[in-house]
């Protein structure tokens, strides 16, 4: 067992919550409201049949009766009680007389509502003020952007004048505020991230230091972006080589390049296959391993290829002989060593940027500074104004990625509870998901494979990439395939839409391979785990933790825990610019990507990489085509497969076959309604797996269903319709709200828009954001239990809880010590 967990929670209590919505007041006024109404409703039957027999006998108060009756009927009640005060027969309507005067009472109590709801907004606003005074609050707002900061400073609280504006802004902070109390963040500083023994103790809430570490990470890629294209500028500056990543196809040199995409993000995440016919002159230029770009330059010019060495460069194939470290924080020392020697105008303009992002990144540092957020924008802007001199529009416009948010947590997690989850854990996915998830490459193209192995004997990893391309690429998980598994659950949330609860029950194992080692991120609720997500195992979801904060002892157990089956294995340690990619070496041995002098003992180089079929296992496996051993890679990577070059992440899915990979419940839902949508409302049941919550309740809405709100729409109008078609739809009154687009549903977003939004129906604050979300332009609408609630005391500091999220991680097959 990795003897470990780690605790994720956010640094503001969930006790500020209920002082932020300020809503209890108000759901009990909707109550009475609810209640009066149909009672008043009900009354009013009797008061027209009273009304009508009194206008049939009596002709003399006939048409006074009748105009009467109208006015009662319409609804339109303003000026009831004066109206009936005119009616000359009034003592001979005894229920009418006393329906109208409960009727004024109603209208006194809509009053309070709407006074009520004015109070609410002052006390939340005045709360909204003492949330932003919040050191740690504060501090993380300044990394989310200089403006956020300004709209912080200058909110006046209750004295806020109701224009567009203001609320505009008022939302925004509030949106920030919410989420920093009941959403746990994976990369945030409003959530502080920390360790936990796992020891035989009773369970009971985790203690958390009040105060946190924090650390100030450099966004790598756009830096290492600006250095490629100085390499391809200055070429007389620098030594270079040819890459390695090669292979001969049919006499002709097939090149496998990795190079940078302006479009996007990621660094050098590219792969580029260029087949040079006429090569003899690139060859005759690197008749030694490394030339100078001098000897470069004046070779390709004596050869009339001159104007091809800048594009080659661009594209990857000559590479120059530099390294950085892009797992290190002193990228900027690095990229001045080898900048200091060029003199040209350009370049010590650029020196001169990186002296002053030095400059600010060492007042962030010392805390000498006078104000966090002017320097987090003045960083920004010197990384932009880098960019932009080499030409670069950059994707992402923070030079911060603001992680690095670590807290010490006292306690331990009992032995017995990760034990059990774990066995949970792991007869959930032997039973539901199995081979049919876990792994990324389809039966057709692993059949393709198998042949192509099984005749040619061995391959370079390269000619079956190819291959694997030719076929069709890596196969995409379809839960709605029958012959899934995993089919099974979705259909049950159909044809059980409406429950409250449905528990499915183990079956036998989907594949002859049992997992062994996996990850789970979710929240103890009483003797339940309530589960948000499932990963690989061998420190993958740990990695990126352990640089928070000086925790060699934790990674050296953590690692111990898996033995050589980690220790002898490999990783590729690149994080093309991912900041969060920078992590501990857990895995013994490196792939580097190309030739290098940099590599340690063990370390081996991509084209030393070959496949073969492993008849014993009926699979394939990798293997070092120098020494014969296998290659075993272990993903501890932190971000997902996908996001790599596509090389990368076939070698990746070929490796990792038969082992745990991430899924959550809620992507194959989000696939259901937007292959099969639903006419109306599609209310799933919460799904169980013995201990595992496996899925939330939850409600999905097409837009066609929402209710029509109109732009004149009241905040009183609002709270008192929208909660009663709430009521008559089941949607609670307190949840996570998601939005979605069919046009998105096969993208990778992780946007903002994708993350759940807290919402209080009943909250006067935030009525007018949840009015605004309601009728923006999306095809589904989801409305999700909020399991825990807020009220969870997992993770505490002086008695106070905090929203927070447990993540584990398994490696045995033990048997729990507490009962089922």
């Amino acid at each position: 067992m990795v003897p470990y967990a780690v605790i994720r929670s956010n640094n503001i209590p969930l006790e500020y919550l209920s002082k932020l919505v300020s809503s209890e007041r108000i759901e009990a006024l909707y109550s009475q409201i609810q209640t009066e109404q149909k009672r008043l409703a009900s009354a009013q039957v009797e008061v027209e049949h009273e009304l009508y027999e009194m206008a049939a006998k009596n002709e003399q108060y006939h048409k006074q009766i009748i105009k009467f009756k109208r006015k009662v009927t319409s609804g339109k009640l303003q000026d009831i009680g004066k109206l009936f005060n005119a009616l000359e027969c009034r003592d001979a309507l005894p229920l009418t007389a006393s329906w109208v005067e409960q009727q004024d009472e109603y209208a006194r109590l809509q009053q309070h509502f709407k006074t009520e709801i004015l109070s609410a907004k002052l006390r939340s606003r005045d709360f909204i003020s003492d949330v932003l005074q919040n050191d740690l609050f504060y501090k993380s707002l300044c990394f989310s952007g200089l403006n956020l900061v300004r709209l912080a400073k200058k909110y006046p609280g209750s004295a806020l004048a109701e224009n567009k504006k203001n609320l505009n802004d008022e939302e925004t902070l509030l949106k920030y505020i919410s989420r920093a109390i009941t959403k746990v963040s994976p990369f945030s500083g409003f959530t502080s991230v920390g360790f936990s023994k796992i020891a035989n103790t009773q369970r009971k809430p985790v203690s958390r230091s009040k105060w946190v570490y924090g650390s100030y990470n450099i966004d790598k890629s756009l830096l290492l972006k600006v250095l490629r294209k100085v390499t391809t500028e200055e070429i007389g500056s620098f030594n270079y080589k040819i890459t390695g990543n090669v292979v001969e196809k049919n006499g002709e040199l097939l090149f496998y390049c990795f190079a940078d995409n302006q479009e996007s993000y990621s660094f050098n995440a590219q792969v580029n296959e260029l087949k040079l016919v006429e090569r003899q002159w690139l060859y005759d230029l690197f008749k030694s391993p490394v030339r100078s770009g001098k000897e470069l330059i004046e070779g390709a010019t004596k050869m009339g290829a001159h104007a091809a060495i800048a594009h080659l460069i661009e594209k990857g194939l000559i590479v120059a002989d530099i390294h950085i470290d892009d797992m290190s924080e002193a990228i900027i020392e690095k990229m001045l060593a080898f900048l200091a020697p060029i003199k040209s105008e350009k370049v010590m303009q650029l020196v001169a940027y990186l002296n002053d992002l030095n400059h600010v990144y060492q007042q962030l540092n010392d805390g000498s500074h006078a104000e966090l957020s002017e320097l987090v924008y003045e960083f920004d802007q010197i990384m932009l104004r880098c960019a932009s001199l080499y030409g670069i529009n950059s994707v992402k416009h923070s030079g911060f990625v603001y992680h690095n948010t670590y807290a010490h947590y006292e306690g331990n997690v009992p032995r017995s509870v990760v034990t059990k989850i774990g066995d949970d854990l792991r007869a959930f996915y032997d039973s539901y998901l199995g081979k049919a998830v876990i792994d990324y490459i389809n039966t057709p193209c692993l059949e393709k494979i198998k042949a192509h192995l099984l005749e040619v004997g061995t391959s370079d990893i390269f000619s079956l990439f190819d291959l694997v391309k030719k076929y069709g690429g890596l196969g995409k998980y379809d839960p709605y395939d029958s012959n899934n598994p995993v089919y099974e659950l979705y259909a049950s949330l159909w044809t059980n839409q409406g429950k409250e609860e449905i528990e499915i029950q183990a079956k036998d194992a989907t594949s002859d391979q049992r997992i062994s080692t996996l990850s789970a991120y979710g929240s103890l609720v009483g003797n339940e785990f309530v589960l948000n997500n499932i990963d690989s195992g061998y420190l993958r979801t740990y990695s990126r933790f352990f640089t928070f904060a000086n925790l060699s002892s934790e990674v050296q157990q953590c690692v111990e825990s898996y033995g050589d089956k980690l220790t002898n294995a490999y990783d590729f340690y690149e994080s093309f610019g991912f900041n969060t990619a920078s992590r501990p070496r857990l895995a013994q041995g490196r792939i580097w990507l190309d030739n290098t002098e940099n590599a340690k003992n063990g370390d081996i180089c991509l084209k030393d990489l070959g496949a073969r079929w492993n008849t014993a296992l009926d699979q394939p496996e990798l293997f070092n085509m120098h020494s014969g051993e296998v290659v075993n890679i272990r993903h501890t990577a932190l971000f997902i497969p996908q996001l790599y070059p596509k090389l990368l992440e076939f070698i990746m899915a070929l490796s990792t076959l038969g082992e745990a990979k991430y899924y959550t419940m809620r992507a194959g839902l989000l696939m259901s309604m937007m292959n099969y949508p639903a006419d109306n409302i599609a209310h799933f049941p919460r799904l169980k797996f013995r201990n595992l919550v496996v899925l939330r309740k939850q409600s999905w809405v097409p837009q066609g269903k929402m209710p029509p709100l109109s732009n004149q729409l009241s905040d009183e109008d609002f709270l008192l319709e929208f909660n009663q078609w709430r009521e008559e739809n089941g949607i609670p009154s307190r949840c996570f709200m998601r939005v979605y687009n069919k046009a998105q549903s096969g993208q990778r977003n992780i946007s903002n828009n994708r993350k759940p939004i807290y919402v209080d129906f009943f909250s006067p604050i935030m009525a007018r954001s949840i009015m605004k979300l309601c009728r923006s332009d999306f095809d589904f609408y989801v409305f999700e239990e909020s399991l825990p609630d807020m009220k969870d005391d997992f993770s505490v500091i002086a008695d106070r809880g905090y929203a927070s999220e447990l993540i584990i991680e398994t490696n045995t097959g033990e048997t729990a010590d507490v009962a089922a």
